[in-house]
């Protein structure tokens, strides 16, 4: 079953542990206003394709597609008990109004025997943005995770990081590699975890920590941890972007310009 504003198309899926059969409901669904209900229209399609009318019009101006939907059987035996189930592992569909695209989903995830995700790659455009987002798990010792949000061929923002694990049970971290992006501005680096865990008392993060700040191409400068007096008696750690001529800049205070020119965008778009 498909829903839709106010609308409902029904489907040959008797359960929801029943497998949901793109070929066998491909064809073209059309609100009828008379009847208000959905016709499937004689016409051969190789998609479901589903048109209804958005708040206020009387045609049918929003055009709803599944181009591809595929499911997997998952089979999990725990001390006897058998649980089989169908989960979503191909997803890609748009929808439109008055012929302009609107929004595209794809979506795609690889589970283990035991139906754990194992990968992941989606993306979603809502105009005039698109969220990516991508995982993997399959590696025996590391993980890692991607994503960004653009507005056409821009980046606005986006992230990638690798953990590596002490052993194959990932239960404890080892190192970290990766980056965060604002726009043009982005900062990347490494972490020895394992390093800092051991470090004990002598604990200095620039020790551990190994970060750099770009701006496009070009090295703005290395992040150097400096240890300031919180005003309560302690210490706290203070990321300062440290320059060529040996100067140094909070990071904070570049970086603050940047997330509120995001915020202004998304608070625009809302």
């Amino acid at each position: 079953t498909i829903f839709v504003p106010s609308k409902t198309v029904c489907f040959n899926r008797a359960s929801d542990d029943d497998y949901f059969n793109l070929e066998a409901d491909k064809g073209i669904y059309n609100w009828d206003t008379e009847f208000e209900e959905f016709i499937k229209s004689e016409e051969v399609s190789n998609i479901v394709e589903i048109n209804f009318p958005s708040e206020g019009s009387t045609t049918n101006d929003v055009k709803l597609r599944i181009t591809n939907y595929e499911e997997v059987l998952i089979r999990e035996e725990d001390e006897g008990f058998i649980d089989e189930y169908y989960t979503l592992t191909e997803l890609a569909g748009d929808l439109s109004v008055d012929g302009v695209q609107q929004v595209t989903v794809s979506l795609s995830i690889d589970y283990n025997d035991t139906g754990d995700p194992i990968s992941a790659n989606g993306s979603l455009f809502v105009n005039p943005y698109t969220f990516s987002l991508a995982f993997t798990d399959s590696q025996a010792q590391s993980s890692s995770l991607t994503a960004s949000i653009n507005e056409g061929a821009t980046v606005l923002t986006s992230a990638s990081l690798t953990v590596i694990f002490e052993g194959t049970e990932k239960d404890e971290l080892a190192s970290a590699n990766g980056f965060v992006q604002y726009l043009n501005i982005k900062l990347q680096g490494t972490a020895n975890i394992t390093g800092a865990n051991n470090a004990g008392d002598d604990f200095d993060a620039n020790d551990f920590f190994d970060l750099e700040l770009f701006d496009g191409e070009n090295k703005i400068g290395d992040v150097v941890f400096v240890y300031e007096d919180d005003g309560f008696g302690f210490e706290e750690e203070i990321p300062y972007v440290e320059y060529s001529d040996g100067t140094r800049e909070k990071l904070e205070d570049i970086l603050e310009p940047l997330i509120s020119e995001l915020e202004d965008e998304f608070d625009d778009w809302g």
